[in-house]
């Protein structure tokens, strides 16, 4: 197949969600189909990406979005009516790059990576296309109204509701539209009914964190990963700096919590005032703050989908506390409270939870062995890869190989 990825942000380095999913996708698709990507760039930084794609895909080509333009745009987008996200990753010249490639290239299928470069579907007229939409959008700002105080709450429910109008418009464009969990899924049924969305797992890079051995830090040492200007990280790691840590470290006066993640906010920054906090700002590797860690801490209180830095951890075989709400999507993959991880239904069950890990080798060690062997059996991108690949042939017409076929899963609707 000749296949185009359109991509809101350069999917390299893959050091974030979305990022992470398609830098995978599309380097395991690059293997056996031609793969090219449009994406847009904040930065030069952002920009540089591409040579690295360029390595096994047949064309990256990269479009400018910073700058205060893409701001002017989700203003204009605000006053008229219309839902600020998919203003502000709207580019012309993508979106004549878009128009030029269908005649150039002739595209087999088009994959739009998130919501945000849906709105490019136009362009490719009579192109099969997919949706990966990952998660549900406009979910997540009513979450974000939910956890806000006025006038946040006022401006993010306004939000959702002007882009769950226009998820259901772009839905309906699309051939198929594919979501990490079916949570996710029967979001998008209760307003856009469709017979065409179908659920497409989070994979990890098990390959990456698969040291046999962790070499852990000589104080206990709590561990949070992620992007830190991230709404659901800021809430998550601020809640539990302020609230949860200190009430630990009274009883274990060296433990320590390395918040681990680039771009953290000021709220953020702010907890390195609390004794035992380290903030570390973007790193090379989050391997190296894994394989120290006596635990690896997930309280978020809004989650959608499948949070890889999750993933990750377990694949590092760190023992792993999280929140009830952070491991909804993961009950796909028959996930398991004592066996994989520990699941705190709250602010007490959270600290019970993480002392009894800090205060038992064994069972961290147990924690962590099986957690492993759940994302091996069950996120791995291999599995899902071929899963889109599928998908991908069958919306273009082509037949799909035997092995393919005989894997065909009920989650496809």
């Amino acid at each position: 197949m000749n296949l185009v990825f359109l991509c809101h942000r350069v999917p390299y380095p893959p050091n974030k969600g979305e990022r992470i999913r398609a830098f995978h996708q599309i380097r395991w698709l690059a293997e056996r189909h031609d793969v090219h990507v449009l994406a847009l760039a904040d930065n030069a930084q952002e920009g540089a990406g591409a040579a690295e794609l360029g390595k096994f895909c047949s064309s990256v080509e990269v479009f400018p979005s910073g700058g205060l333009a893409p701001r002017v745009r989700a203003a204009l987008a605000a006053v008229s009516g219309r839902p600020l996200t998919p203003a502000f990753f709207y580019s012309s010249a993508l979106a004549r790059r878009a128009r030029q490639i269908v005649l150039t290239a002739r595209p087999s299928a088009v994959v739009a990576c998130s919501s945000s470069t849906a709105q490019y579907a136009p362009m490719f007229q009579g192109v099969p296309s997919l949706l990966d939409l990952i998660d549900v959008d406009s979910a997540k700002w009513s979450l974000y109204a939910e956890d806000a105080r006025f006038p946040r709450s006022a401006v993010y429910r306004l939000e959702a509701n002007r882009l769950q109008e226009y998820e259901k418009e772009q839905v309906a464009r699309f051939d198929r539209v594919a979501v990490t969990t079916g949570r996710e899924l029967e979001k998008l049924a209760a307003f856009s009914p469709t017979d065409n969305a179908f659920v497409l797992r989070q994979g990890i890079d098990v390959d990456a964190f698969s040291a046999d051995q962790r070499a852990e830090a000589p104080v206990p040492t709590l561990v949070f990963t992620g992007q830190m200007d991230y709404l659901p990280n800021v809430a998550a790691v601020t809640h539990f700096g302020h609230r949860v840590f200190p009430r630990l470290r009274r009883r274990r006066p060296t433990l320590e919590f390395h918040i681990v993640g680039r771009r953290p906010s000021p709220a953020v920054q702010a907890l390195t005032t609390i004794a035992g906090i380290t903030v570390t700002g973007e790193v090379p590797e989050v391997a190296p703050y894994l394989d120290r860690a006596w635990v690896f801490v997930a309280p978020l209180r809004v989650s959608l989908g499948v949070p890889t830095k999750i993933l990750e951890a377990m694949a590092a075989r760190v023992p792993t506390v999280a929140s009830e709400v952070a491991v909804r999507g993961l009950a796909d993959g028959g996930i398991q409270h004592g066996r994989d991880l520990l699941v705190a239904h709250d602010d007490g069950d959270l600290i019970d939870e993480i002392e009894r890990l800090l205060s038992q080798q064994h069972l961290r060690e147990r924690i962590g062995a099986c957690g492993r062997r759940f994302v091996c059996r069950s996120y791995s991108w291999d599995h899902t890869a071929r899963r889109l690949e599928e998908a991908l042939l069958e919306i273009a017409g082509d037949p799909p190989p035997l092995r393919l076929v005989e894997q065909r899963d009920a989650e496809i609707a």
